[in-house]
Parts: structure tokens; C-alpha cells; sequence
């Protein structure tokens, strides 16, 4: 609305839960560091999903976390896996991959990006979700 005072992050409700949606296509044969989402507090990722609307034999996707620097700068040299590698070789499916308990708290300050291996049909569009949510348990 026009004219509505933007609120600190500190003063926004927690999210119980929100779906993240990203669809790109790879007409460059690369999606490596494609990001998602900014944590703007700490979040923890409960689900990702991953598919493809062609066949491409050995490609996949890990959703994985990485800092940003006091100069903007994101540090995907310090990066860690949130999830399991997802399969997207086979078209027209969804996957689901396995989060890592230890891993899908991703604190403040955080990106949240995909990162994706042997992509090599120039015609794919590749989908991925991912739920989110900020209170924690």
C-alpha cells in the first residue's frame, strides 16, 4: 500500500511456514549458484523439491547455504548442503530430497541458493521449491 511504514525485520511476525518458488531455464547449460532467498533472520528449511521438464541423464541439484560478508559479498567458498543431491535426469517429474538435520538451520545473514551437476540439454527448465519457516521449535 502507498505510503505504508516499512517495518524492521525484528518487528515482523515469525513465518510459520511459506513455500519459496524458483523456475529457471538453461539455455547456457548451467545453473550453478542460482540463488533462492536471503535469510533475514534465522530459517529453517523443512522440504525442497526439485524437477525438470526434459530427460538429462546424471543431472541434479543440492540446495545448499552460503554467508554474506560485511561488503555484500556472498562467500560461496564456506558454503554447506542443506540437502541431499535431487535428481532431475528424468522429464516431466518432482522430487523430493532429504534435508540434513544438522544443516537446514540457516542462520541470519545467509543465502539460500541451488547448485546443479551435468546439465546438459540446452532446452530444460528446471523448478525447485523449497518450505520455509523462522520459528523454531
Amino acid at each position: 500500500m502507498a505510503g505504508e511504514t516499512v517495518l524492521p525485520i525484528q518487528e515482523c511476525p515469525d513465518l510459520i511456514c511459506s513455500y519459496i518458488t524458483k523456475s529457471w531455464g538453461t539455455s547456457d547449460n548451467t545453473l550453478e549458484d542460482r540463488i533462492m532467498f536471503y535469510c533475514e533472520r534465522d530459517t529453517i528449511v523443512d522440504s525442497f523439491h526439485a524437477g525438470c521438464n526434459q530427460a538429462d541423464t546424471g543431472a541434479a541439484v543440492v540446495l545448499t547455504a552460503a554467508p554474506v560478508a560485511d561488503d555484500n559479498t556472498i562467500t560461496f567458498g564456506s558454503a554447506v548442503a542443506i540437502s541431499s543431491s535431487v535428481s532431475i535426469a528424468t522429464g516431466d517429474t518432482l522430487n523430493a530430497g532429504t534435508m540434513t538435520e544438522t544443516a537446514n538451520l540457516v542462520p541470519a545473514g545467509y543465502i539460500i541458493y541451488i547448485d546443479a551437476t551435468n546439465l546438459d540439454d540446452a532446452n530444460a527448465d528446471i523448478h525447485v521449491q523449497m518450505r520455509i519457516r523462522t520459528r523454531i521449535r
